[in-house]
């Protein structure tokens, strides 16, 4: 009795595309992904006749516009999803260090049912959102959100001539790290989560029906900082207007490590919200602003 397939037989590679929605043809090597789920996939709008007719059945029903969306989920760590961050802030690597640039990165990613021996390829992908979470006693989540141009039909094999493997690094966890609030170490935070967003735009052009063109907008970068409600420090500046700065270490067990530094934020909201007889917790919501200093909104920094 046949089988149907099964999620965890499932693998997600990915490799960079020279030419936007063009998946590289000669002796192409993918990279294979540790991602928890894969919800990319293939879209297409109706259009609709819907003449008068004395029949009142209308016209015909056709297919539209093409388009690949989707996210990939995953435990954050080194190595495995760098050129990610790259094509997400559209920036190279430059000596281990990464901050928003202004020239398009897209891949082709593959998604196998190795177990029905099914391919696909989603190509012309630039990622545009990306939702970072370090909480307590957790791995740290992302998920990247991405906008393409097409998808190829399934085939009974791979397309990639050789495939790379995972680097087989764990992922990082909240107990190795730190962080810093206005140039200062802080061990109250319990929570952050960052919102980043390229603000793509789709460009359509006549007689194709797949995407002509993905725009980038600007920048946005926003979030949530919690921390126990100790004094009225942090809370002062969300109610003075003050420009302050995050930054936060996350380490792997190999002491590997990125850092996040956003340079200038401003609190925009602060919520205290006592609501039982427990530990009382301060949320501030922030939005990144553009540091002339260091001529960015963030920045990573690696060690490989």
């Amino acid at each position: 009795m046949a089988l149907p397939a099964a999620g965890s037989q499932t693998i997600t590679k990915i490799i960079r595309e020279l030419v936007w929605g063009t998946t590289p043809a000669t002796t192409p090597t993918f990279i294979t992904l540790p991602v928890e789920s894969n919800s990319l996939l293939l879209s297409k709008t109706t259009l609709t006749d819907n003449s008068l007719l004395s029949t009142r059945m209308g016209g015909d029903v056709r297919p539209g516009m093409r388009k690949v969306a989707g996210d990939l989920k995953f435990n954050y760590r080194t190595g495995d999803f760098d050129d990610i961050l790259a094509n997400l802030f559209q920036a190279e690597w430059a000596t281990n260090n990464l901050k928003p640039g202004k020239t398009a990165i897209s891949h082709s990613i593959e998604t196998g049912y190795t177990d029905i021996s099914q391919f696909q390829i989603f190509k012309g992908l630039q990622a545009n959102t990306l939702s970072l979470s370090v909480k307590p006693n957790s791995l740290i989540s992302a998920t990247v959100g991405f906008i393409g141009k097409d998808a190829a039909a399934f085939t009974a094999t791979t397309g990639a001539t050789t495939t790379t493997a995972v680097t087989g690094k764990e992922a990082f966890d909240s107990f190795t790290g730190s962080m810093t609030e206005g140039g200062s170490a802080i061990a109250t935070v319990t929570g952050i989560d960052l919102a980043y967003t390229n603000n793509l735009v789709e460009s359509n052009v006549l007689f194709s029906n797949v995407l002509g063109a993905i725009l980038a907008g600007n920048i946005g970068l926003t979030g949530t900082l919690t921390a126990q409600f100790l004094d009225v420090s942090l809370y002062n500046k969300f109610m003075n207007g003050t420009s302050t700065s995050i930054a936060f270490t996350l380490t792997g067990t190999d002491t590997k490590i990125h850092t996040w530094t956003i340079p200038k934020v401003i609190y925009t909201s602060g919520d205290i919200n006592p609501s039982g007889p427990g530990e009382l917790s301060l949320s501030l919501k922030f939005t990144a602003q553009y540091n002339s200093g260091t001529t960015n909104k963030v920045s990573i920094d690696r060690t490989v």
